[in-house]
């Protein structure tokens, strides 16, 4: 949760960050299971989900799905 729009929810919420903590670090088990956390905002209460769609942030673009590749 270092970059992008998963950095502006770690900082926006430190709490979904520590949800994502208690998830295995670098498993591609990680791909596909949620973590969520809810959090109360005023009178709101709001629940983050965090899907784990990719195992790393760096490289093409492209996911190893079936089929083969998904272009972003």
């Amino acid at each position: 949760m270092g970059a992008g729009i998963a950095r502006a929810i770690k900082q926006a919420s430190p709490r979904s960050y520590d949800a994502d903590k208690a998830t295995a670090k670098c498993s591609r088990t990680k791909l596909g299971p949620l973590s969520t956390v809810t959090v109360e905002r005023g009178d709101r209460k709001i629940t983050i989900v965090n899907g784990y769609t990719l195992f790393h942030w760096r490289g093409s673009g492209c996911w190893r799905t079936t089929p083969p590749c998904v272009r972003l």
